[in-house]
């Protein structure tokens, strides 16, 4: 589910990204010490230019390796941040926090106890979000702070790019002191998750062109199907955040079940499919209030509706992903092809 958008290490006077997006760095005031480089400045900071792969992100891992001597004064430390997007930084208490720029508009997040972060010593430090209630931290592979009720999903960086070591804006007021080795950044890739779970067999291009050239004859919008299926997943994204309710142990079971469906739709294996989907049911039952249920059920048969497709229509399409609904009521055994 995820693909590296940013991978800069540290090794020489330029910061090359290697990744294969091609989002290089522009080193501003730092020193070179190979490995990595040394932020003593005010004005010290790595720039990277905002770039389509930066743009929609959804969900992130973000991790700096770093090694903090401040001097002066204490502030925040900024690690690495993307404008109007996520932060992952060094407090002023030595704490480690990671945030993002939340669905409602608030930079929420997880942060550490105090005195994590060891003046002088060498970590690593991330941040994952999921894109849906839940936020990380670790420090050097062990988790030190969570929250469960964080909104996503990650926004794309906006249009002053990712400032490693530094703010994103104008101002010095969060330049790290130190030295930064290495910054990684990896994010959603919605083509290989889709990819993972088509049946290499069944995919046919010109078949699914001949669907929606159909669809369209019919006044089904091309766009008209990716929007609704935008709206869709945003209520069931709405639906898990409710099942979660903030609650790590909910937040875990959720996930397992949601990688359970993934899984048995990929496999093609419907009897583990519909295992998976009973045991949402019993989680969403124990989890959500009967009213709740209700107005989720609505919600998602609306997003369903507002397709605007018959049962034929959504048969045709499944078939040509080899999820015929009819494999439900056989056990799973594949038709011919």
């Amino acid at each position: 589910m995820l693909r590296t958008v940013l991978h800069q290490t540290y090794s020489s006077n330029v910061a090359v990204d290697t990744s294969g997006f091609f989002n290089q760095g522009v080193p501003i005031l730092v020193t070179p010490l190979y490995p990595g480089f040394s932020f003593a400045e005010a004005g010290s900071r790595i720039n990277i230019p905002p770039s389509s792969s930066l743009s929609d992100l959804g969900l992130i891992q973000a991790s700096v390796a770093f090694a903090l001597s401040p001097h002066g004064a204490a502030h925040r430390y900024n690690l690495i941040e993307g404008y109007l997007s996520f932060a992952l930084f060094v407090g002023p208490d030595l704490s480690i926090s990671g945030t993002i720029l939340d669905a409602n508009g608030d930079w929420t997040g997880a942060t550490s106890a105090a005195g994590a972060v060891t003046a002088g010593a060498n970590h690593r430090a991330t941040l994952q979000s999921d894109g849906i209630s839940m936020v990380r931290v670790f420090l050097d592979g062990s988790e030190v702070a969570s929250n469960y009720s964080v909104p996503g999903a990650v926004r794309g960086v906006g249009a002053l790019g990712i400032a490693v070591g530094h703010w994103p804006d104008p101002p010095d007021v969060y330049t790290f002191e130190g030295r930064i080795f290495e910054v990684l950044l990896q994010a959603y890739d919605p083509q290989n998750d889709t990819i993972r779970g088509v049946d290499p067999c069944c995919y046919d291009r010109k078949a699914i062109s001949r669907w929606f050239a159909a669809m369209a004859r019919k006044g089904v919008s091309a766009n008209h199907l990716v929007q609704a299926a935008q709206n869709l997943a945003q209520e069931a994204k709405s639906a898990a955040i409710a099942m979660r309710g903030g609650n790590a142990g909910a937040t875990v079971s959720q996930q397992d079940l949601a990688g359970a469906v993934s899984s048995a739709l990929s496999r093609r294996d419907f009897t583990a499919f519909e295992a998976a989907l009973d045991q949402w049911r019993q989680l969403a039952g124990q989890r959500l209030s009967q009213a709740d249920q209700a107005q989720f059920a609505n919600n998602l048969k609306t997003a369903i509706d507002a397709f605007g497709l018959s049962w034929s229509d959504w048969r045709a399409f499944l078939r040509l992903f080899c999820l015929d609904p009819c494999d439900l009521e056989d056990g799973g055994h594949h038709h011919g092809h």
